[in-house]
């Protein structure tokens, strides 16, 4: 991952997002909405930072999860990438998921 004018960036699959903000947290990840500097589309991206074999198998067992199932009401993964760290740090690697960004809308409550 890369930092450009105090903005972070990551690479996926051949593709350049820039990290905007960060719009979710879980126990050992975080959600960012970022922007495609291709197309200026919006993504969510989520970053999965693995510290263990078994956290890695369980990424790797979202990733399969998201590419099994097809249906209009559930998100679809579009890409993900596995990148690995320096053996002699904590984290082994960090994985990176992209789904479209669906903005909230709170009209109906």
């Amino acid at each position: 991952m890369g930092c450009i004018c105090g903005r972070q960036s990551v690479v996926i699959q051949g593709q350049k997002f820039h990290l905007i903000r960060q719009i979710g947290e879980g126990s050992f990840s975080y959600v960012f909405e970022a922007r495609d500097t291709a197309d200026n589309h919006l993504y969510a991206i989520k970053k999965m930072s693995c510290h263990t074999n078994e956290e890695e198998k369980r990424a790797k067992d979202e990733i399969e999860n998201y590419q099994r199932f097809s249906h209009p009401n559930l998100v679809s993964l579009l890409y993900h990438e596995q990148m690995q760290y320096n053996p002699t740090s904590h984290v082994t690697s960090i994985v990176w998921l992209v789904f479209p960004y669906f903005k909230a809308n709170y009209d109906f409550l």
